[in-house]
């Protein structure tokens, strides 16, 4: 099991070059945002050995009420595909989109649709 705590979010959505919302929970603006209820707010998962995740409680994260223009983006990070996304560990090699580093490995992702 793990605990995850959200401790930053930087998001920034773009619509044919035009910056469409933009959020950085660094900033002093950011305070004001209705996004930044999401930190500090935890859910909880399970990894196997092989890599798996599973979501095991993410129950009191979604509850957090976001108004605005981050609403759909706290919903999409707490919504189970968002959560396994980022946690699944990829098998090296796997796919196409994965290179290695000396320092480690990098997936290149697209953003989901709708964000």
């Amino acid at each position: 099991m793990a605990d995850i705590t959200v401790k930053g979010v930087h998001c920034k959505m773009v619509n044919k070059n035009e910056v469409r919302y933009e959020f950085d929970s660094a900033s002093e603006k950011a305070k004001y945002d209705p996004l930044n209820a999401i930190i500090g707010q935890t859910y909880r998962i399970s990894i196997s050995p092989a890599g798996a995740v599973k979501v095991v409680d993410a129950a009191k994260a979604r509850a957090v009420t976001v108004s605005g223009d981050g609403q759909k983006l706290a919903q999409k990070i707490f919504s189970d595909e968002s959560i396994l996304e980022r946690h699944q560990l990829p098998l090296p090699g796997s796919d196409a989109n994965i290179t290695a580093s000396a320092k480690g490995w990098t997936q290149v992702a697209l953003s989901p649709p709708g964000l």
